[in-house]
């Protein structure tokens, strides 16, 4: 196997963990559930998704949670069954974005809100380990941009 093939399994992997949290956001958002089992931060679950910043044109920043981690599932799957390097550049590109992300909200969180909540942190952990993952492929296009 393939060290391009094992990155696009573990972002596989890493995609259903976070389809996972974010569903669970999610789930929790649409009926309108408060979360009181926050494990480790308290109420912070609460105050973040409560707060001004959980939402993006109107839709709580856990669906698109749910549609970035489905479509890196996805992408992962064509890269596995098609191996096209164009398919890998998407998902490193993919990895990229929810990174910035990422960093973005625990930005949001810990700045602006000043709580955070545990379940958001995960989804952080698990986009910044798919950003690893990738990251031999981003440093190989970046290289390719500039020869």
């Amino acid at each position: 196997m393939k060290k391009d093939q094992i990155r696009a399994i573990l972002v596989l992997l890493l995609g259903f963990i976070g389809v996972g949290v974010a569903g669970y956001l999610s789930m929790k958002q649409l009926q309108g559930v408060e979360i009181t089992n926050c494990p480790i931060f308290g109420g912070g679950c609460t105050d973040v998704l409560h707060s001004k910043y959980s939402e993006f044109l109107g839709i709580p920043l856990a669906y698109y949670g749910v549609v970035f981690y489905s479509g890196m599932i996805v992408v992962s799957g064509l890269f596995l069954a098609f191996k096209k390097r164009i398919i890998n550049e998407l998902l490193a590109l993919g990895a990229l974005i929810g990174f910035v992300d990422s960093v973005a909200f625990i930005y949001i969180q810990g700045v602006l809100i000043g709580s955070f909540c545990f379940y958001c942190v995960v989804s952080a952990i698990t986009a910044t380990l798919m950003f690893f993952v990738m990251l031999p492929v981003i440093i190989n296009k970046l290289l390719d941009w500039f020869e």
